[in-house]
């Protein structure tokens, strides 16, 4: 479901922007009731001002990850609902859409792309894990 972002109401059927593999939180879509010129070059400014503002973001938290080397705790949450936390060195998506997850102790994880929603990588403090 990708709601409209003027009124969030589903739109999934109606007309939505982003990258056709990417998971629904990196798309934008407006309802039939909204699809509108004016409507849809705003959305497309507002789809574009997010994804330079997540790019930004993975960008200052890999020059962080390269300089601390520190533990993160990875939240992923699930389309179908659950969530799971656990604590990594790092984390990343591949190209064949996969959440590939580098455990403390160097062992790896894959998670399919198609059934994650969310993730969230959180710093944490080496005195918290030990």
């Amino acid at each position: 479901m990708i709601p409209c972002h003027i009124c969030g109401k589903d739109s999934g059927a109606h007309w939505v922007t982003g990258y056709i593999p990417a998971p629904d939180s990196q798309k934008m879509a407006l309802c039939g009731t909204h699809d509108t010129p004016e409507n849809r070059n705003r959305l497309r400014l507002a789809w574009y001002t997010a994804m330079v503002e997540a790019i930004r973001t993975a960008t200052q938290n890999a020059a962080y990850f390269a300089t601390r080397g520190a533990l993160f705790m990875l939240s992923i949450h699930y389309s179908a609902g659950g969530s799971l936390n656990l604590p990594c060195l790092e984390a990343a998506v591949t190209d064949h859409n996969t959440l590939k997850v580098t455990a403390p102790d160097g062992s790896l994880s894959f998670f399919p792309m198609q059934h994650i929603k969310r993730y969230d990588l959180t710093p944490l403090h080496q005195d918290i894990i030990s």
